[in-house]
């Protein structure tokens, strides 16, 4: 048994290895692209660009007959493939200044994904093209760089249907037994989060009874479907905190726009007899399972009393607030703090008497007026507050209880050692308290104590660690430090716990991992091209040893015969359609640039962010606002705009369009003149997909300030394509 467990460690440390190794290979190139970006021709860059698609995709196939016992490393590279086509896509857009952030560049890119799903089977394809269809909806409805106006009514019928088509996806997924629970729950999430969002009244006011009456009443139908007909109960504890969420968030409205000392009263109350009458609920149901020997309680009860204690205690704890505040508006923010103690102190006493719900309550409310006023205390009162959390830590089972616990303890520690020091030293000193806190563990009897406080250690000790990451100091040195320490202690973490199957820890570990590689894209990669070399050596280091320990324990492996993927004609087809793609945009755009006619337009810039593609100028034009043109064209209609040159060669509307083939009034195109695509946004407003002019990273504001006009290639098909700003 010991040897059979040690064979799965090294396999799964082999697997993390060629993750790693690959992961940092695409960051390498990434950089590198980043870095040199400027200085190559579009012949270079479409090179490039294939040769890194071809490059995923050979490796792939490649790996899958080679590996055949590592069907893992296959899959990875494939998936690293699909994802370069989208980078690669973007980037096709930054070339010739496409549309930022267009919903049309996720959509593309989403389509090869979707394909590679439903091929593959592999729910890392699903979850991407879900990603990626949220982000196409998302830019479709509230696009980046073009002014899109949508009427209230429009936009709650999409985000009530994106809703609902998550939710059902989410239950459709949990219902028909397919195993992709991570899709099904992530749905479900998104759901909740969707209606949370569109209820709040300022957001759709109009609206609002209508969305929240709606919700409800979804909420009621998905509670008895889950219950009763298909019971799945992390969905149904999603639907019970969404509801609790949503709850808490009216009660608190309810009571900043209708303060007053008798319905503080009142809510106080409400909040009391809700914990009162759970609590004998809760007594009742395990007096009828403990008749019936019924285990299945246990998992209701923990549902019901974390869904009452948290939503009640914010209830009652916002209302006691606002009538304290009202009642004596000179209370210090001490006597909150003590009572706080207070409550704290009674539960360490008298909690194991209390019902469950009872005792996460007045815990929930203690925490909460702490976290509320001890930034306002001596320091004697705060670390009192501190032990005595610690303490509710060690006696409590909850393991929400111990989040929370552990949490607010950081919290608290926070706001007494902050004030008056840089933010440097403080995160070091938080780290410091964390690693200090594994010191506890001899002292935990519970195997269990022990596993959670290593995670809660983990968790806040990375989380403080990457901070630092991003700290500038008064010596770069010890910055590039910070950052090579945080990395390797990282790596090292990950193969450890990977190695031991500790998924909490390894979960925990690699999250940190790709967000220090993820969010290292925007703060380094644009300066030197030695990080690239640097990532692009670690990765093939990481790889190296993958290679070599699967050699090694290579009789310890699966030899059974390759396969090979499944359907992999028809993933050949989709890729050669991805190649395909992107050989017929260049060849289009570069026709276009050679072809087409060279206009100035004078422009208005401003300037944002791109997702993937970097910093950018969104171009307003002296034909982007048409007010000429009010009633005339609907929103959404494409029109042909004829453009005329002033005495300084810049181009203007001449007050003339083409709709259907048919000019507004009689006209004869002269030889000066050029017919441009434009399509209505609304408002009388136009867009002409030449909105976006992507520039050097950090240079915007210079861009700004002196750019006044622009230079366009249009084609004689009347499409517009940005050449250069001045």
């Amino acid at each position: 048994m010991e040897q059979e467990q040690q064979k799965q460690g090294i396999s799964r440390v082999i697997d993390l290895a060629y993750l790693f190794g690959v992961s940092l290979l695409v960051a390498a190139i990434v950089y590198f692209f980043a870095a040199n970006w400027g200085a190559l021709g579009h012949g270079s860059k479409i090179s490039l660009i294939t040769l890194l698609l071809l490059g995923f995709y050979g490796i792939a196939f490649f790996f899958r007959y080679r590996l055949p016992w590592r069907p893992f490393v296959a899959k990875l590279f494939l998936l690293g493939g699909v994802i370069a086509f989208g980078v690669s896509v973007a980037l096709l857009g930054q070339m010739y200044n496409s549309h930022a952030d267009s919903y049309l560049l996720f959509l593309v890119w989403l389509v090869p994904a979707f394909l590679f799903a439903v091929l593959t089977r592999l729910q890392s394809f699903f979850l991407l093209s879900y990603f990626l269809l949220h982000v196409t909806i998302g830019f479709f409805l509230f696009p980046s760089s073009v002014a899109m106006y949508r009427s209230e009514g429009e936009l709650v019928v999409w985000l009530v249907c994106l809703a609902l088509g998550n939710a059902f996806l989410g239950l459709g997924l949990a219902a028909w037994r397919i195993p992709y629970r991570a899709l099904s729950y992530l749905s479900y999430l998104v759901s909740q989060l969707i209606w949370l969002v569109i209820t709040m009244r300022w957001v759709f006011e109009s609206y609002t009874y209508l969305l929240n009456s709606l919700y409800l009443l979804v909420s009621i139908i998905f509670f008895y479907w889950l219950w009763k007909k298909r019971p799945n109960r992390v969905l149904l504890l999603l639907t019970v905190a969404g509801v609790a969420v949503y709850v808490a968030a009216k009660a608190i409205l309810w009571m900043l726009e209708h303060g007053s000392e008798l319905f503080f009263m009142l809510i106080l109350l409400l909040a009391g007899l809700t914990v009162f009458v759970a609590g004998f609920v809760l007594k009742k149901l395990r007096t009828v399972y403990e008749k019936q020997k019924n285990q299945e309680v246990r998992w209701w009860q923990s549902l019901l009393v974390h869904a009452v204690s948290t939503v009640s205690a914010v209830v009652a704890t916002t209302a006691f607030i606002g009538l304290m505040t009202m009642v004596a508006q000179s209370l210090l923010s001490g006597l909150y703090v003590l009572l706080a103690a207070a409550l704290l102190v009674a539960v360490l006493i008298f909690g194991k008497r209390l019902e469950e719900v009872w005792r996460h309550t007045t815990v929930h409310v203690g925490v909460l007026l702490t976290l509320a006023f001890v930034w306002d205390v001596p320091v004697y009162l705060a670390l009192i507050s501190v032990l005595l959390l610690l303490l509710l830590w060690y006696k409590e089972e909850s393991l929400w209880m111990h989040l929370l616990l552990y949490g607010a303890t950081n919290v608290v520690l926070l706001l007494i050692i902050w004030p008056d020091r840089s933010t440097e030293p403080v995160m070091w000193l938080m780290v410091g308290l964390n690693l200090l806190a594994l010191a506890g563990r001899p002292l935990l009897k519970e195997p269990l104590l022990k596993k959670r406080l290593t995670a809660l250690v983990m968790l806040y000790g990375l989380l403080f660690g990457f901070v630092l990451t991003f700290l500038t100091t008064a010596h770069p040195s010890v910055y590039y430090l910070y950052n090579a320490l945080f990395f390797a202690v990282t790596t090292y973490l990950g193969f450890r716990f990977v190695r031991r199957n500790e998924r909490l820890l390894s979960g925990t570990v690699l999250v940190f991992w790709f967000a220090f590689l993820f969010y290292k894209y925007y703060d380094l990669v644009w300066r030197l091209l030695h990080k690239s070399v640097a990532l692009l050596l670690l990765g093939l280091l990481l790889l190296a040893v993958a290679i070599i320990l699967d050699r090694k324990w290579k009789a310890e492996r699966d030899n059974s015969s390759a396969a090979p993927f499944a359907k992999q004609w028809a993933l050949v087809v989709v890729i050669c359609l991805q190649l395909a793609f992107i050989g017929f945009q260049y060849v289009q755009y570069e026709t276009h640039l050679a072809n087409g006619t060279l206009i100035k337009l004078e422009l208005e810039p401003l300037d944002p962010r791109s997702l993937l593609q970097g910093d950018y100028l969104t171009l307003q034009y002296s034909i982007s606002h048409l007010p000429e043109l009010e009633g005339q064209v609907q929103r959404g209609e494409k029109l042909k705009l004829v453009l005329s040159p002033d005495d300084q060669n810049v181009y203007h509307y001449t007050g003339i369009y083409q709709q259907n083939g048919a000019y507004n009034q009689p006209y004869t195109l002269q030889e000066e003149d050029v017919l441009v695509n434009g399509k209505a946004t609304g408002y009388n407003r136009f867009s002409y997909g030449i909105e976006s002019y992507f520039i050097e990273e950090g240079s915007g504001s210079e861009a700004e300030a002196e750019a006044e006009y622009a230079y366009v290639k249009v084609a004689e098909s009347g499409n517009a394509l940005l050449v250069e700003i001045e």
